[in-house]
């Protein structure tokens, strides 16, 4: 969020990291990272720093059971980044809510732009 307001991006993909998570420089294979809790870590908190250093969001939701602890991400995230632009760190236990609510929010613009 930024400004109090979701960051899309173009096409919606503001905030995705997938495609950046292939190119980082990591410890480890991805694939043998997200098996242990210090991989996960890394891979969470290399893969915010990008985010946060482009976006600069107010704050950030996580939904990563490997990683529940948001103050040891803050801690990690802070050798990188000032206090003064750390967001603010959600940890979701669920995010199929958030997911539909934002499908949910789609298909309203969609019918709303219909009936114009």
């Amino acid at each position: 969020m930024v400004n109090g307001k979701v960051v899309r991006g173009k096409n919606g993909i503001a905030g995705e990291l997938k495609y950046f998570i292939r190119r980082m420089q990591l410890s480890d294979d991805v694939s043998k990272l997200i098996w242990t809790q210090h991989g996960a870590l890394e891979i969470v908190t290399k893969s915010l720093l990008l985010t946060i250093s482009i976006i600069g969001p107010e704050a950030v939701a996580i939904s990563a059971p490997m990683t529940p602890d948001m103050q040891e991400v803050r801690n990690t995230l802070g050798s990188f980044i000032p206090e003064e632009f750390m967001p603010e760190f959600y940890y979701i236990k669920e995010a199929s809510d958030y997911m539909l609510n934002g499908i949910t929010e789609l298909c309203v613009r969609y019918i709303k732009k219909g009936d114009q």
